[in-house]
This record gives structure tokens, C-alpha cells and sequence, in this order.
């Protein structure tokens, strides 16, 4: 579920807080098992598969989450091997039966002999369990996005060829059903795909690629997003956090490499054969969220045994004291989390060394570890290097429980699995090391959120909406505070019991917010929405009351906007705009002013088509038909035109508004082609446009040393409000028509006195084949009034 929640909290007052930890009656405290007691440890956390036609089956039940609730048998189920068991624990191998409708994914991967590249195949059984019907599917080809490259050819959906298309930077394939596939129905869609590997480390922490002989294959085959009641969860990923959100799925892959490698791979190896210089291993994973490979020629490994499960470490010659170490932290944390969770669901548990940018990765069945941390005598941020290890360790072996068995949505709420994962870990040095083994660790949670001042910034926020420094600080400093914060309301013995009670009745399913407070307040009778409104969504956003709780009084609503800006372009090849995405700001404070509710207005930054349609979304489902809605949108024209497909999309969306006042401003090059976007809507509207169809408009950079920073449209347009002087008609109001036509003026004299008196800016239009500053009347700005009467923003 998205929460595109983005404002600080309010200062509360140190009662406040005690007052919601007491939202249930604390319990007595369980004793956890422990060990000799040493010194607390420093922190250490990460920084932030031949196709066969379908079986008809019959429609799903909506289970109430917009996802069908698949109860039969069906294809996919019937493809699933029976090599997969080899790879689970007793306790766990009902799920090779049960997970109706999971998907199966057959792989064949041949790697070259110079690692540099890679040649796939792959069959994916794939089931509608949504309650409407499908009419494509989407794979992910992140290679694209991650310093390499990904192609696919020959697509085939049950034996009969197709044409895809791409979209997101080529990271987004829309695979096209000839039929669409109703509910509970299955599909097979077949693909060849080729990949070039990473040689520099890039985005997402340097974690594909090839890198001093180590071979990385991290997101390297495409892959099926999860699909839920927002659509299909395709998305340009942000550079911070991790980029994938899928469903758990069956997975038989088949690689074909170098004889010389030692290869590490989720699930476990089921065949080995080979051939001169090159082998083919067979490996059977899941149920399991991804598959991830690396290999290098000269690891070593050690094994122990905890319970049913082999822990393997390995590690490069001459790291042989550090897979040591790592093996001894992570059959500590297995041993740990067995016990308070359940049950590890795999036979084998693999910890890696590799190199990265990051300290650690958790994937399915496997815990990736920098290789710099393997060092006995080295230091990490000025700490010793095994003290650094145990806290990577445990962090990514808690993963298992929380993000691979119970998933999540890591890009929208990555709180529910980081957070959590960052007090979990604390759970494991208790069990170890006693108390103080517990508040070292939760001393490195209030130095994460000291970093940021100890700033009340919600921790239920999307990945993207942290401003630099702040996403590592609130989600994995200030989140696990809120669990332990919880932990105390609720009691730790009754919280103890939740958090069992959510894995077990979570597994592989899809965790959400929602589902993990209402679960809390099952076991401890209270209601909760206080506390979670003052940790995880923020004071100014509206948190459903709780069916154990009290009606809340809303305040009525007559004003609803969404403010969508993009500044960042690395993912698409633009340039950037710097600029601290001023223009929603100004046009939030401008309609605070005039009386909108704060909770009221969405703000979307770094939007991507999935996530403004979201937000029309939001407006349709909360707008009423009397209320005024307002969107603006302030990006690269070309963005708009190219990457999002504007004319395909936005005037659906926007007739589906139910507001007869609504309200659409673009900040734009070429601003008025995306506004005409929507003249053959038969409802009122009106519609701003920044500059006209065949002009360029302006936004102000900090280092271009202008006076305006941001769009100088929006600049001026939001500040018309505030002025007087606007109200051409003197009814008291400055309307959105009167704010545009001074807001059109006081930009065109600013383009010709101003930039285009910098020699360097004009000559940027002269390069286009353009001037401007020939043209009196430039820029225009275009109003389209369908709605015929003044529309006042002004709601005081």
C-alpha cells in the first residue's frame, strides 16, 4: 500500500508522548535466553526459468485487499517440482502445495566465459489472483537501471509471439494477453534475454555487477511485480533503498558457467554436471521473493548445522578468520529468531562475501556482506571490523523472517521491513549478550536519528520522500524506537506474541501498515491509531480511527489538490533541477493560506506515472462533486511527453475527477500541449498552462545566481494570491484566471530583462533555433476555461 505521506511532525510535549504508550496495559516482561554477557556491540546497519496453454479455472474471491483469493488448483501449481522440497525445512513443505496461483518461474541462464555477460530463457506460469481481469503482464528489467544492460527477444505468450513495450528507461516490459486473463486463470509467458554486467560500481549500492573477479548477479532476470489494488507496482525506482517489491514465487533455475567458479545461489543445489571448462548446476528455490546468484573463483567455505538448516559462509582466500566470524553471528541469529518467530523456512542459509557500496543484502536464502568488514583487524566508520560484521549479519539474517517470508512493499513502505528488521536485530543481541547487549544496539537507533536533530518526520513515508540523510535516520533510527515504543504499550510478552503471531499468519503474503496495526490491536485490545499517528504517518495526516476505538470527528472537506514535482532526471537521462522541489512548496503554502487542510493536499515527488495515477486516484476516491481539486504538476515537458506518455493516460484519469471545479496547472516546457491534453472533457475545468505549445519555459537553478529559484511561472503565479493588486475584478479574491494573467506579465518581463540578458541563456534558445527575446508577447501563458466563472482558491 503507498502512503505518499511527506511533512514533519509537530514538537509534542514529553507527556504527549507517555500518554500514547499507554494506548495497552504493559505486561510483564518475558526472559529472553542468554549468554555470557560482553561488551555492546557498535552499529551496523546496511545505509540506508518449455510453455504449454493455460488451464481455464474459475474466478477468485475478493478476500476484501482488491487481490482474488485463488482456492483451486491451477497450472502453475501443477508446474512447480518437486525438486523444491529438497530445499525446505519439514515445518515449511506444505507451502510447496499451498500458495495457490504462486508463480513458477523456469530459468535458464548461461554466464560467458569472461562473467562480462549473460544469455536467459525463462517460462513464467503466471495466475490472476486479483479480482479484475488483466489485460498484460509487466516484467522488470533492472539491469537498465543498474550500470548494465538488459534486452529481450522472442516473447511468447502461451506458444503464440507477441510485441512488448518498454517503458520506465527500458526497465518496464508490458507483455500484451491476446485474452484478458480473468481471475484465477494462468498464462505462460515465455522470453530470451541477454544481459550485459555492470563493470563500474553505480546505483543501488554497487550490488550488480563484476567486480574484482566476484560476479554479482543482483535483480538479473526479468521479473513480476506485485499487482495489487493500486495496479501493477512498476515504478522508477529511488536511489536510496532497495528497488524490488514482489510476490513470493517458485523458482527452478538451470546456470551454465565457467568450471573454474564456485556459485552461491538462493534455494539449493538439486544437480551438477560438467563438461571441460564449463559446468551447468541446477538450483530450487522458493517459495521465495527473487533469485540472486554470485560466483568468483576463489571463495572458501565453512558450514555448521542449527536445527534442519546448513549455514554455509563463504569467503575469498585469505578471508578465512572473517567467514569464521560470519558464520558464528549468523547460526547465533538463526538460533535466535527460530526461537522467537518460528521456524527458518530453508535447509540452507548462505552468507557471502562481496563487494559493495553497502555493508549488507539480505536476498532469499542469502546474506550478501561487504568484503571489507572480513578484515579481523580493520575498522569500518572508525569501528572494528567484527563488530561491524555482527550487526550486518544479524540485520540481513532478520530479513528472512521480515521481507522474504512476510514481504512488504520496500519502495512505499520500507518502515514495515527496515525499521522492523532494525529492532528485531536488537532482539538478537538480548538473546546474546543480555541488556546490554540490547541498548548498544539501540544506542546506534538514536545516533542514526540525531543525525537529523531528532526531527519528528513520519517513518511511514515512500522511500523517495526523505530529503538526503533523513531516509536512514527516520526509518532505521527512528522506526525501531517506534517498535520498541509499541513494544512498551502493548506490554513486551502480549508484543512478543504479536510479532510471532504476524509472521506466522503473514507468511508469504504482503505485510502492509494497516494489516500490522490492526493485528497489535487485536492482541492487546486498545486501540492504536494515536501512537501510529504520532510515529508512522504524521500528526497533519488522517489515520483511520480503529474498530476497538471511538469515532473520530473529520473535518468536512471542500478543497482536495495533489502537487506533483520531478527534479531528479538521472533515471531518464534529463537534466536535473536542483531546486528542493520549491514549486509544490510554494503552492502548498499558498493554499494552507487560504484555508486548505493540510491532510488535504498530496504532495508526489519524483513522480512516475504510477504514482501520480495514484494520486488522481486519491482525488477521485475523497473529491466530492461540489468540492474544489487542484493539480499541478511541474516537471520537463519532454518527461511528460516521452517517458510518461501523458496523452495516453492523464485525460482518463483527469474525467474520472467527480469535481465539477476542478482546477489543472502545468509548469512546463511546452505546457500548453499536456493542458490541451484535456479539451475534450464535457465537465467544467479550467486549465493553466506556464507557456505555450511551441515555447520553453524557464526554471531557476541557486547556481545560475538568478533571483528566482524553481519554476518562474510558479513562482509568480503563487505568489498572486497573496496580492491585491491581482483582484482585477475587486470581488475581495484573487481568482486562479486573475493569478495566472499576472503571473503571465510578471514572467514575461523577468524572461526579457533578466535571463535573457545573460548572454549564456539566451544563447541555450538560440541553440534550439529559437529567439525569444525577438518576441514581445513571449511566453505566453494559456488559459482554457471550460468552468466560465472566477474560481476562488480562497476557502477562509
Amino acid at each position: 500500500m503507498s502512503h505518499s505521506r511527506r511533512r514533519r511532525l509537530a514538537p509534542v510535549t514529553i507527556a504527549l508522548v507517555i500518554a500514547l504508550l499507554a494506548g495497552c496495559r504493559p505486561a510483564p516482561r518475558i526472559t529472553p535466553p542468554r549468554v555470557e554477557t560482553k561488551e555492546p556491540t557498535a552499529e551496523a546497519t546496511i545505509p540506508a526459468a518449455e510453455e504449454q496453454a493455460p488451464l481455464s479455472r474459475t474466478s477468485a474471491a475478493d478476500d476484501g485487499d482488491g487481490r482474488g483469493d485463488v482456492q483451486s488448483s491451477s497450472l502453475c501449481d501443477a508446474r512447480r517440482s518437486e525438486l523444491l522440497r529438497a530445499g525446505l525445512v519439514r515445518s515449511a513443505q506444505d507451502a510447496l502445495h499451498g500458495l495457490p496461483g504462486a508463480t513458477v518461474y523456469d530459468i535458464d541462464l548461461k554466464i560467458a566465459q569472461d562473467l562480462g555477460s549473460l544469455r536467459g530463457h525463462q517460462g513464467v506460469c503466471y495466475t490472476n489472483q486479483e479480482s479484475e481481469p488483466l489485460a498484460e503482464v509487466v516484467f522488470r528489467l533492472f539491469p537498465n537501471l543498474l550500470g548494465g544492460a538488459a534486452t529481450v527477444s522472442e516473447v511468447q505468450v502461451d506458444g503464440e509471439a507477441v510485441e512488448p513495450t518498454l517503458e520506465l528507461a527500458d526497465s518496464a516490459l508490458w507483455v500484451p494477453l491476446a485474452d484478458q486473463l480473468q481471475p484465477g486463470q494462468s498464462v505462460v509467458i515465455g522470453m530470451d534475454f541477454q544481459v550485459d554486467v555492470a563493470q563500474e560500481m553505480a546505483s543501488s549500492y554497487g550490488l550488480f555487477g563484476l567486480f574484482d573477479g566476484v560476479l554479482s548477479l543482483h535483480e538479473v532476470y526479468p521479473a513480476i511485480p506485485v499487482y495489487d489494488d493500486e495496479g501493477w507496482n512498476v515504478e522508477l525506482p529511488p536511489r536510496r533503498g532497495d528497488i524490488t517489491f514482489y510476490d513470493a514465487a517458485f523458482y527452478t533455475v538451470q546456470v551454465t558457467a565457467p568450471a573454474r567458479l564456485v556459485v552461491v545461489a538462493s534455494g539449493v543445489e538439486v544437480a551438477r554436471a560438467e563438461d571441460n571448462d564449463r559446468q551447468t548446476l541446477t538450483f530450487a528455490a522458493g517459495p521465495a521473493r527473487g533469485f540472486y546468484l554470485t560466483a568468483g573463483e576463489e571463495y572458501v567455505v565453512v558450514s555448521e548445522t542449527v536445527g534442519e538448516t546448513t549455514v554455509n559462509s563463504y569467503a575469498l582466500v585469505g578471508q578465512e578468520s572473517g567467514a569464521d566470524l560470519a558464520l558464528q553471528f549468523a547460526t547465533s541469529a538463526l538460533e535466535s529468531y527460530n526461537e522467537r518467530f518460528g521456524a527458518y523456512p530453508y535447509t540452507e542459509l548462505d552468507v557471502v562475501s562481496t563487494p559493495m557500496m553497502a555493508l549488507g543484502m539480505e536476498y532469499p536464502g542469502i546474506v550478501a556482506v561487504t568484503n571489507d568488514l572480513y578484515d579481523p583487524d580493520g575498522e569500518i566508520r572508525g569501528v572494528p571490523a567484527p563488530m561491524m560484521m555482527e550487526g550486518t549479519v544479524s540485520h540481513e539474517v532478520a530479513h528472512q523472517w521480515f521481507y522474504n517470508v512476510v514481504g512488504n512493499d520496500q519502495i512505499d513502505e520500507p518502515w514495515l521491513d527496515e525499521a522492523l528488521v532494525q529492532y528485531v536485530t536488537g532482539l538478537y543481541y538480548l538473546d546474546t549478550y543480555g541488556e546490554p547487549g540490547y541498548q548498544g544496539w539501540r544506542g546506534s537507533w538514536v545516533d542514526r536519528w540525531n543525525r537529523v536533530d531528532q526531527a519528528e518526520i513520519p517513518i511511514g513515508l515512500p522511500v523517495r520522500a526523505y530529503e538526503d540523510g533523513a531516509y536512514g535516520a527516520i526509518v532505521y533510527g527512528r522506526g525501531p524506537l517506534f517498535i520498541e515504543a509499541l513494544a512498551k504499550s502493548m506490554g513486551q510478552e502480549t508484543f512478543d506474541a504479536f510479532l510471532r503471531d504476524y509472521y506466522q499468519s503473514h507468511a508469504w503474503d504482503i505485510g502492509t501498515g494497516e494489516a500490522f496495526r490492526t493485528l497489535a490491536e487485536q492482541h492487546c485490545q486498545s486501540d492504536l491509531s494515536s501512537l501510529f499517528q504520532h510515529f508512522v504517518y504524521g500528526e497533519s495526516d488522517a489515520v483511520g480511527p480503529s474498530s476497538l476505538g471511538s469515532d473520530t470527528d473529520i473535518r468536512d472537506a471542500t478543497g482536495w489538490a495533489v502537487l506533483a514535482e520531478k527534479d531528479d532526471y538521472n533515471d531518464v537521462d534529463m537534466t536535473d533541477l536542483p531546486v528542493d522541489y520549491v514549486g509544490i512548496r510554494q503552492m502548498r503554502q499558498m493554499l494552507q493560506e487560504a484555508g486548505w487542510a493540510p491532510e488535504q493536499i498530496r504532495d508526489v515527488r519524483e513522480f512516475d506515472r504510477r504514482t501520480l495515477v495514484q494520486s488522481l486516484d486519491w482525488l477521485e476516491d475523497n473529491a466530492a462533486e461540489d468540492d474544489l481539486v487542484l493539480v499541478y504538476v511541474a516537471a520537463h515537458g519532454r518527461y511528460l511527453r516521452d517517458v510518461l506518455v501523458w496523452d495516453v493516460f492523464f485525460p482518463d484519469e483527469w474525467e474520472q475527477l467527480p469535481s465539477q471545479r476542478r482546477v489543472l496547472v502545468v509548469d512546463a516546457c511546452q505546457a500548453a500541449n499536456y493542458t490541451g491534453a484535456v479539451a475534450d472533457d464535457s465537465s467544467p475545468y479550467l486549465a493553466v498552462a506556464a507557456v505555450d505549445g511551441d515555447e520553453y519555459g524557464w526554471s531557476g537553478l541557486e547556481e545560475e545566481g538568478l533571483p528566482i529559484i524553481g519554476g518562474v511561472f510558479t513562482h509568480y503565479f503563487a505568489a498572486a494570491f497573496g496580492d491585491p493588486e491581482a483582484d482585477g475584478d475587486g470581488d475581495g479574491c484573487v481568482s486562479v484566471q486573475e493569478a495566472a494573467l499576472l503571473a503571465e506579465e510578471e514572467q514575461r518581463t523577468y524572461m526579457h530583462e533578466v535571463v535573457f540578458a545573460v548572454p549564456e541563456f539566451l544563447a541555450m534558445y538560440q541553440r534550439g533555433e529559437s529567439a525569444p527575446d525577438q518576441d514581445p508577447t513571449f511566453p505566453d501563458v494559456i488559459v482554457d476555461d471550460a468552468i466560465g466563472e472566477p474560481v476562488c482558491l480562497d476557502l477562509n
